[in-house]
């Protein structure tokens, strides 16, 4: 099983695991972040456009974890 991690803010855009060289055949990926975040589409359809195969199901937090770091108005990608 092979895992895909990817964060975005709006500092930095969409930054995915370094390790991750071509894109995972991901069939699923839950997607957290703020309500805010959430709202701009154009960054859903990127993630979409990174894992085609992949269904995309999310929810708002109150504070998203990636890694070791909690972020505020982000959102967090995991994928299989």
């Amino acid at each position: 099983m092979k895992i895909a991690s990817a964060s975005w803010t709006a500092a930095k855009g969409w930054q995915y695991d370094p390790t991750e060289s071509t894109p995972v055949a991901a069939q699923i990926v839950f997607l957290f972040g703020s309500r805010q975040s959430l709202t701009r589409t154009n960054l859903i359809k990127d993630l979409q456009a990174r894992y085609p195969a992949a269904n995309v199901v999310g929810c708002s937090t109150a504070g998203e974890i990636h890694h070791v770091r909690v972020l505020d108005d982000s959102l967090i990608a995991t994928g299989e």
